[in-house]
């Protein structure tokens, strides 16, 4: 069985890091254009391979749900690949069967998305098919009762995930309101219990009618494919969609509360080991602090010759999975750090880590360090956009979230760009206060022998 990370967890929760292909994985470039309801259709023909894929993404995020209604985009979701009015659920199984085509729903921290990839030649069918689940929802009883026992079951499950639920209490201590209540990253990607237990048909449609149109959603399409016939698919598919005059394009960024000091959380872990896991609160992918940022945490915690692998791995042996990760969010990213350690040793694996973001601070990055960190950002980025879906979902993305589809190609440069002064300056200006959760295993009950008078 493959083992289970905190960067997998990351990846659960759609919390991952940026990724793009850029001119050298496509050659084609992105002809952009805006229906007449708002709506941005990108397109990059690339006939490397006779695949097509297309990604529609909502920006609708964490930011609009409550804790009342946690849990509401992801059944939305869902329930969008339930059917439509013309056609039902078995129909559009058929469809896609029909077309040997991918047909999926996903969601991250600051956008919804509908995707599908198959043949070119059935691009534009794709297109059309996304199109209506888009501009047509069922939204029948039934199955919103089919999705909701499908949610809760998801949640069971996650009860016995312990790295989901170390990182959703981390984001929790991280994302506080004014009043000290977890809002926006720091509510639950499906909920809980509770809310997904209360959410009715009108619910669905009041938020669906709310927040799915045309400003805010972008439809980015990539394979082998002619741009013009694509464009045209497109209009027809997507001209549907409602545009109202607010609520367009919103912020994504919510209010909260200063840390003034550490936050801490205690969990119990079900295995025998602890963890310590330190959060911050860092700029997100619209600020120019970010590609430091990404080139820091793969400097701590990204590899065998990062400085956390080297402080607990090969000079102590004190852990046995340490590591960092930045989020990918458009204005409040997280910037994790953690280690799996001894139960006795989470005091000593706090101050240790700590300890290496003082050493930023007051010392300059060696330039082999840093060429390796630069390095290994760019060549994450590139080689995690190999396939169109992934090319296509990214391109969307960037589009829906407001940092622009052209992020897409510039980032790796951003990157190369960033040198030691930009490592400590970021260090001295994000890194306050962390939030922190440990994880202890659950004390063992004593054992009852016979009593003796």
């Amino acid at each position: 069985m493959k083992r289970r990370t905190v960067l997998s967890a990351l990846a659960g929760m759609s919390s991952s890091r940026p990724v793009a292909g850029g001119a050298a994985n496509s050659p084609g470039a992105v002809t952009k254009h805006m229906l007449a309801n708002g709506v941005t259709v990108l397109v990059r023909e690339d006939h490397s391979s006779r695949i097509a894929a297309v990604s529609v993404q909502v920006q609708v995020g964490a930011l609009h749900e409550t804790r009342t209604t946690a849990g509401l985009r992801a059944f939305t979701q869902e329930l969008l690949l339930r059917g439509t009015l013309t056609r039902p659920r078995e129909a559009l199984l058929d469809f896609v069967e029909l077309h040997g085509a991918g047909l999926e729903a996903d969601l991250t921290d600051d956008t919804v998305e509908l995707w599908a990839n198959g043949a070119g030649d059935d691009c534009a069918a794709l297109v059309g098919l996304l199109g209506e689940l888009i501009t047509e929802p069922l939204f029948s009883v039934a199955e919103v009762e089919a999705v909701r026992t499908h949610q809760l079951l998801r949640l069971a499950q996650r009860d016995d995930d312990f790295l989901s639920a170390l990182v959703e209490t981390l984001q929790a201590q991280l994302h506080r309101g004014p009043e000290g209540e977890p809002t926006s990253y720091g509510l639950p990607k499906f909920g809980w219990p509770a809310t997904v237990a209360s959410f009715q048909r009108n619910d669905v449609v009041d938020f669906f009618r709310a927040h799915y149109v045309g400003p805010r959603v972008v439809v980015a399409i990539t394979g082998a494919v002619a741009t013009d016939a694509t464009l045209r698919a497109a209009t027809a598919a997507f001209a549907g969609l409602p545009s109202p005059a607010p609520p367009g394009r919103v912020s994504l960024e919510a209010p909260l509360a200063p840390l003034t000091a550490p936050r801490v959380a205690v969990i119990h872990s079900p295995a025998q080991q602890g963890w310590v896991a330190l959060g911050f609160r860092v700029p997100g992918l619209a600020h120019d602090d970010y590609p430091a940022l990404a080139v820091l945490a793969t400097l701590l915690g990204r590899g065998f010759k990062s400085r956390l692998y080297h402080e607990f791995r090969e000079q102590s042996a004190l852990a046995y999975e340490v590591g960092a990760e930045l989020t990918a969010r458009a204005q409040t990213s997280d910037f994790l750090l953690y280690a799996q350690v001894e139960p006795l040793l989470v005091d000593e694996a706090k101050n240790r880590i700590l300890s290496q973001l003082q050493r930023l601070r007051t010392e300059s990055v060696p330039a082999a360090e840093l060429e390796r960190a630069r390095r290994m950002t760019v060549g994450g980025f590139v080689l995690a956009h190999q396939r169109n879906r992934q090319r296509a979902f990214h391109l969307a993305r960037f589009e829906a979230i407001g940092v622009g589809h052209a992020f897409d190609a510039e980032y790796p440069n951003q990157v190369r760009r960033v040198t030691a002064d930009d490592l400590r300056r970021v260090v001295r200006a994000h890194f306050g206060p962390p939030a922190v959760v440990v994880a202890l295993p659950e004390p063992t009950p004593p054992e009852r022998g016979p009593r003796f008078r």
